[in-house]
């Protein structure tokens, strides 16, 4: 022991212990050396070289002889002195400029999903999974580098950033690697820290072969280091990215070689790190992860996956890189089979009115309609359909005919519609209480010969120039009372087969052109089939039938209720429940209106299921919705307009937790979930959502190109067909999907793809927020920001100090749970969404934010340093004029401008003002009240804003 308290020499940067060991190791009186050392004050080399260099000291320091070790050449304070002066040279300079072009517009943050909300200040709590290559795929990735004149570690990298690319859908990946500064050799033996960390920056977009794209990465390897010497210091100074206490600055990944000098794994000081090792027995790849981020399942995927990927790289190197396989067989599996919808018998030639007329004929007698007053019996709806039916035979309708319904909710209605189907037609609806443009667009593109409607809605339509026009017969029902009761009442000769056309449902395309959908009756009468398997006979006694014809909602609470003996109740839509109960046992609308009808307590006392479509569900609605008494499940259904009604579901007989799935797929249908390249991506990844199976449309009506582009073959069941449809969604581990928003709809802020849909989530589980609604809005030629729309659960108002608190607090909870870069700019508080004909919210009708979105009002600065400050606030976020009350961030401000009106105030004030108090009060009297808590006194600041504002009077534009 005595020879260890001869090393005194290492005790300013290494700590010796004794550390006691079992009997079996002889070592003295059974006590061994530890050194610990601190991580900012040594490098993985230095701690190597710590360990030869104290077992050549050991022996003659124990025999109390002198060391054999020379002094050092150079002492790590003389490097610090070099290093300091380093950017003034040439040479540093010629550095600094080609990271500056290499790291232009880097990303903020990578595009990882994460299990679990960013924590707002970075957290260290971190876990290790490792995975093994034997020793010949090891050997395969050797010679696999040598033949192209790369190293293991450049193949490494490669392939990493392939994987990252897969599972973030970015191909801008952004990695950090660990490098020793040792350059010189005066500075080898030195036990100080001279690690430094190199940013690269790797194009994965370009779908080349993996031994082209492996030159690329070596190049971009050679590159940074012969430019290694500038420190990473030096370059988060020089390139000033927006700094936020949730992650690291520039990268948050790093990728290391365990067994290389000074390349020691970064651990849980980043979001993720591979550490590799070599050995005999082959390739050992640790992922050090943040346990705050990412979940073990989760990290032990993206482990599997670089080591399939690594083996289909020795497989096929000249492979294109996107062709890469990177699930593995079984994986595979489970979500191209396990997870997709059941195969169910269907009814495969049945017809949409077939399904009618057999259920008619067995329950004759039984209540299938009512409206208002008006109750039909099955016999009386099909009678009242088949003569209708027979009366537009003879005015030439039959298979393929398009005919227009242009009819008030009624019984009325529902007779013309199954009329049209029984005819041999198909219907396109003609909702009376769209604007007669956009119903002359569809007529229009439809080029209908046939129009049915009432007396008064067609001298309204006769007018129109396409409405009216002499080709289209407008057929006024309650004018042909008289005749269509001398029409035969028993069922027409079949005219329609399965995969003839049922319907048409028009969807706002580009430029706002309606393009209509194609629905088969085979498509219609799958979901119809599933409904009757998943809906009990209790259930569907009485469906409220709410929806607009031309939303396909309509399909399932008209078809499915009188193909399984259940009535249909009309109404004028959900809101009608609002002036009344009526006896209803199934309700089917959008999240939006249900949310007013719970608040208004009119949720039927029959209910026993909701259904809710179209839109985010809160799962605070879930909540409440489950809470009556009288509901017993409440079903969140996914659906797409090329895809028949619905296409996948989920059913909640309890609270759902945190968040609100989109179910799986129904019977006979498929999903698919698919990056860019048209690759399954894995669990938990982002992705567009296909559709195959039973429900896939027959694609758009006279739009030819456009179906080939959205209507494509399956190319995982040959002879089946799929529907991109546009939307994101990822795979839950139970086999369910998460619904992630519109593909077009996503956000990129600061290099950061934002998916809103998953603000909009938080939002609205938020207390007090009935539903939210958050955009992507340019306010300035160089800047965009994100809007966020809220509307309050209470029937207060939604200006004033309600709308204040209400922001308040959904601004906290965002805070504590989402990134900065995901935080919204500015806040609007409305007493109701903007919604669409179809019940989707309109987000093209939702008003530009103010000045400001709390609503209160304007309060003058009264001291010089609020002028001051509100005075910088002004110009830098361009508006008129800012109170003292007013929230920077409410107003448009973000983390970079705060960071340099932060700097700007620091400079006039002579003290520096830490940014977390900034941004605890970000309100001019909050930043004031800080800067006099600093200078000593509010005088004392005032006097400082007194000299400085004297001291540039002359400048018009003062402050500077």
């Amino acid at each position: 022991m005595n020879a260890l308290h001869n090393l005194k020499h290492l005790a300013a940067v290494v700590r010796a212990h004794a550390a006691h060991l079992p009997e079996r190791i002889a070592f003295n009186d059974d006590a061994a050396p530890a050194l610990k050392a601190q991580h900012t004050a040594t490098d993985g080399w230095s701690l190597e070289s710590l360990r030869r260099e104290f077992w050549q000291q050991y022996a003659p320091l124990s025999r109390a002889e002198p060391g054999p070790l020379p002094p050092l050449a150079v002492q790590f304070a003389g490097y610090a002195q070099w290093q300091r002066n380093c950017p003034q040279g040439e040479v540093p300079d010629r550095q600094l400029a080609y990271w500056e072009r290499q790291l232009a517009d880097l990303p903020a943050l990578h595009n990882l999903p994460l299990d679990h909300a960013r924590p707002a200040v970075l957290s260290f709590d971190g876990a290790v999974h490792g995975i093994a290559l034997d020793a010949p795929a090891l050997d395969g990735l050797r010679k696999l580098a040598a033949g192209r004149q790369a190293s293991l570690f450049m193949l490494l990298h490669a392939a990493f950033s392939l994987l990252l690319a897969r599972h973030s859908g970015s191909d801008d990946i952004v990695v950090g690697i660990p490098v020793t500064a040792r350059r010189n050799k005066p500075v080898e033996g030195s036990s100080d820290y001279f690690a430094n960390t190199l940013v690269l920056r790797t194009d994965c977009g370009g779908n080349v072969p993996f031994i082209d794209y492996l030159g690329h990465v070596k190049a971009r390897h050679l590159d940074a280091r012969s430019y290694q010497q500038v420190p990473f210091e030096l370059l988060v100074e020089r390139l000033q990215p927006a700094r936020d206490a949730s992650h690291a600055p520039l990268v948050q990944i790093m990728l290391a070689m365990a067994d290389a000098p000074g390349a020691e794994a970064a651990g849980t000081k980043c979001d993720l790190t591979l550490a590799a090792a070599t050995s005999a027995d082959g390739l050992q790849l640790n992922f050090a992860y943040n346990a705050a981020l990412f979940k073990p399942a989760t990290v032990a995927r993206m482990a599997r996956h670089l080591a399939h990927l690594l083996r289909a790289i020795v497989a096929d190197p000249a492979c294109p890189i996107h062709a890469l396989p990177m699930l593995d067989d079984e994986e595979r599996r489970q979500m191209l089979e396990r997870f997709q919808g059941r195969v169910a018998d269907y009814p495969r030639e049945a017809t949409i009115h077939g399904l009618f007329e057999a259920q008619a004929a067995r329950t004759p007698a039984a209540l299938a309609l009512v409206h208002a007053r008006t109750t039909l019996s099955y016999v009386e709806l099909n009678r009242r359909a088949n003569q209708l039916a027979h009366y537009l035979r003879a005015q030439g309708v039959g298979g393929g005919s398009l005919v227009g319904v242009c009819l008030r909710r009624s019984a009325a209605m529902v007779v013309a519609l199954m009329a049209i189907l029984k005819a041999g037609g198909a219907y396109v609806p003609l909702d009376p209480n769209y604007p007669d443009q956009r119903l002359a667009d569809m007529v229009d593109d439809s080029d209908i010969a046939w129009l049915l409607t009432q007396r008064d809605l067609a001298q309204r339509l006769a007018g129109h120039p396409v409405l009216g026009r002499e080709r289209t017969a407008l057929l006024a029902l309650d004018v042909l009372d008289e005749t269509l009761a001398l029409q035969p009442y028993t069922d027409p000769e079949p005219a329609a087969a399965a995969g003839d056309l049922a319907y048409l449902i028009y969807t706002s395309g580009s430029g706002g052109r309606p393009r209509a959908v194609r629905i088969c009756h085979r498509n219609a009468v799958a979901m119809i089939a599933w409904g009757g398997r998943e809906y009990s006979g209790e259930e569907l006694r009485r469906v409220l039938c709410c929806n607009s014809l031309n939303v396909d909602l309509s399909v399932f609470e008209l078809f499915v209720p009188l193909s399984h003996g259940g009535a249909v109740v009309v109404v004028e839509n959900a809101m009608a429940l609002l002036d009344g109960s009526p006896d209803i046992t199934l309700l089917n609308t959008v999240p939006s209106a249900c949310r007013a009808l719970v608040d208004s307590g009119a949720i039927p006392i029959g209910v026993r299921v909701v259904n809710l479509s179209g839109e985010a569900l809160p799962p605070v609605l879930v909540d409440e919705l489950i809470e009556l008494p009288q509901v017993r499940r409440v079903c969140n259904l996914y659906r797409a307009a090329e895809d028949a009604t619905y296409s996948s579901w989920i059913s909640y007989a309890d609270r759902p937790g945190e968040s609100v799935s989109i179910g799986r797929p129904l019977d006979n249908r498929r999903f698919y979930i698919l990056d860019a390249r048209g690759q399954p991506v894995p669990l938990g990844v982002a992705g567009e959502i296909y559709i195959g199976g039973a429900g896939v449309a027959l694609g758009y009506l006279n739009r030819p190109q456009l179906t080939a582009e959205h209507f494509l073959d399956d190319p995982f069941r040959p002879g089946g067909r799929m529907v991109r449809t546009g939307d994101l969604g990822c795979w839950r581990e139970d086999g369910t999907v998460d619904y992630l928003g519109r593909e077009d709809a996503q956000a990129t802020l600061r290099g950061c793809r934002v998916d809103l849909a998953r603000i909009e989530a938080r939002l609205a589980a938020c207390a007090g927020v009935s539903a939210a609604v958050v955009t992507a809005m340019v306010t300035a030629p160089d800047r965009q920001r994100l809007v966020a729309y809220l509307t309050p659960a209470a029937a207060t108002g939604p200006t004033g100090r309600a709308g204040a608190d209400l922001v308040a607090g959904a601004r906290a909870a965002l805070q504590s749970a989402l990134p900065d870069f995901m935080q919204p700019a500015a806040w609007v508080v409305l007493p109701a969404l903007p919604l669409t004909a179809s019940g989707k919210v309109d987000r093209k009708a939702l008003p530009a934010p103010r000045d400001t979105a709390t609503g209160l009002a304007y309060v003058t600065p009264a001291t010089r340093l609020e002028e001051l400050v509100a005075t910088l606030w002004e110009r830098q976020l361009g508006v008129p004029t800012v109170g003292v009350e007013d929230d920077f961030f409410a107003l448009g401000g973000d983390t970079p401008l705060a960071l340099g009106i932060l700097a700007k105030l620091s400079l006039i004030m002579g003290v520096a003002l830490p940014s977390p108090e900034f941004f605890a009060a970000p309100t001019v009297r909050g930043v004031a009240q800080a800067f006099e808590r600093l200078c000593g006194g509010a005088g004392i600041a005032n006097d400082i804003v007194a000299v400085h504002r004297i001291a540039t009077c002359r400048n018009p534009r003062w402050p500077p």
